[in-house]
């Protein structure tokens, strides 16, 4: 006799609606301080150790947006935008002003600062309008903040600037999918990958958007075209290893998880949701053999053991 669970994992877990939007960041909280944050906050205390360090001749705005712009293709983002700060308060010239206040902005997306990013942006784009990237970027604060009619209208203006930013297509695809609207998403896809044949990120959101309409066929297709575009890219794995367990193809299943993310994760996934269908037996046997994969793994695969037996959450 089969047990269902209560929480299906499968919304939170294994990325079926997991949308990547393949733009300046993907989630839409900031969750404490990560070891890449600490480091480029520390990054950015030498920065300012070193401005200070510096002959005592001050640096002209000129200098110190050069000296971000260096940090910011490093991907010290922090550092970069202590420089930018530093020129714009020293920036007297309106246009030398409106350019570093854009520079600001795309820095706040590679840190998530999506509050931010978005009052920074508002203000770039009214001093510049006619500047798709800025759009753009406007359009993914406002995807970060889950602000979907804001980011819909700022990246179709983008894609009227410039209708070859095959990124906004994209991320325009990202939001669409979100309101519900996988149709227009799809249209919105295609025409990033019309410009940017072959994109891994665009492929597999295209993927989510054939899921939404329920065309699991054209979404196998799209998966499986993202890993071939990019190994191991292992959100569309997981994105195909669900598909196939959804549709009950247990063996091709496994093997997709394993292309994303290793022979023992890929057990523990396939048990996880072999779990929320029901399968107790299957998915204890999944664990097991995810135990036996990675034994370092034991952790992870022991709590779900544990789990189908009632003791607890799953864990993938």
């Amino acid at each position: 006799m089969t047990r269902h669970l209560r929480s299906p994992f499968l919304a939170a877990g294994l990325c079926l609606l997991a949308l990547t939007a393949g733009c300046g960041g993907g989630g839409a909280r900031i969750q404490g301080l990560s070891q890449h944050s600490a480091d480029q906050l520390l990054a950015s205390q030498a920065a300012k150790s070193a401005l200070d360090q510096r002959d005592r001749k001050p640096l002209s705005v000129l200098e110190l947006e050069r000296q971000g712009d260096g940090e910011s293709m490093k991907g010290e983002w922090l550092a970069g935008l202590l420089y930018y700060e530093q020129a714009f308060g020293k920036a007297e010239a309106k246009p030398a002003r409106d350019r570093i206040t854009g520079k600001i902005g795309m820095v706040l997306l590679k840190t998530k600062a999506w509050d931010r990013a978005e009052v920074v942006l508002q203000k770039a784009v009214a001093a510049q309008p006619s500047q798709a990237s800025l759009w753009r970027g406007l359009g993914y604060a406002r995807l970060g903040r889950n602000r979907l009619a804001g980011a819909e209208e700022a990246l179709t203006r983008a894609l009227s600037l410039d209708p070859n930013d095959w990124r906004a297509a994209n991320a325009l695809g990202v939001a669409l999918n979100w309101e519900k609207r996988p149709a227009e998403a799809q249209a919105a896809f295609q025409r990033a990958l019309s410009i940017k044949p072959g994109n891994p990120a665009v492929l597999n959101n295209l993927g989510l958007a054939f899921l939404l309409q329920g065309q699991t066929g054209p979404a196998e297709r799209a998966f499986l075209a993202a890993l071939e575009s990019r190994q191991g890219f292992e959100k569309a794995a997981n994105n195909l290893g669900a598909l196939y367990a959804k549709l009950g193809r247990n063996d091709e299943a496994l093997k997709a998880f394993t292309r994303g993310v290793g022979r023992a994760r890929a057990h523990n996934n396939l048990g996880c949701y072999l779990a929320w269908r029901g399968d107790t037996l299957g998915a204890s046997q999944h664990f097991r053999l995810a135990l036996r994969a990675m034994p370092a793994y034991y952790q992870k695969a022991g709590r779900n053991l544990r789990q189908i037996n009632g003791e607890g959450p799953l864990d993938q």
